[in-house]
């Protein structure tokens, strides 16, 4: 059996009986979204949230300040999105919104530095994060958010 990421072809053995495992480059986005890849994940990744999801994960958070539920409603984060001219998904933009500031309120509040720019700023980030997989938001709502 290979190694994770070294790529050995079992026909190719050396003079010393070993064969020549080398690590190779692959499409780590390939890798990651391929058939291996099991029990439902890739559903997560091509499922878009629905505003139902939103909602019920938005109104079941516990919020880092003692509060429960969403700061801002989903009309409200849609005016954030339409006055930053952010594209992004509406729903997950005002899930991840209300998540930012249900774990980080009480630490950014400590702080100092809490404004709705920042909690937008903070969603955004968070949503178009570069080395993040496709899909990020539903996979976090479906594997990390108690429900």
């Amino acid at each position: 059996m290979n190694q994770i990421g070294f790529n050995a072809d079992r026909n190719e053995i050396r003079s010393n009986g070993r064969m020549d495992a080398t690590y190779g480059a692959r499409n780590e986005m390939e890798h990651r979204t391929s058939h291996k890849m099991g029990g439902g994940a890739m559903s997560y990744m091509t499922m878009p949230m629905t505003r139902e999801m939103a909602e019920h994960w938005i109104h079941h958070m516990k919020n880092a300040d003692g509060t429960k539920g969403p700061r801002w409603t989903m009309e409200e984060a849609k005016k954030i999105m339409e006055e930053r001219k952010l594209r992004c998904d509406p729903y997950e933009f005002a899930a991840i919104l209300n998540a930012m500031y249900s774990d980080y309120c009480k630490v950014l509040r400590k702080h100092g530095v809490e404004s709705d720019d920042l909690y937008a700023d903070l969603a955004c980030a968070w949503l178009m994060d570069e080395d993040a997989m496709p899909g990020k938001a539903m996979l976090y709502y479906n594997c990390i958010v108690e429900k």
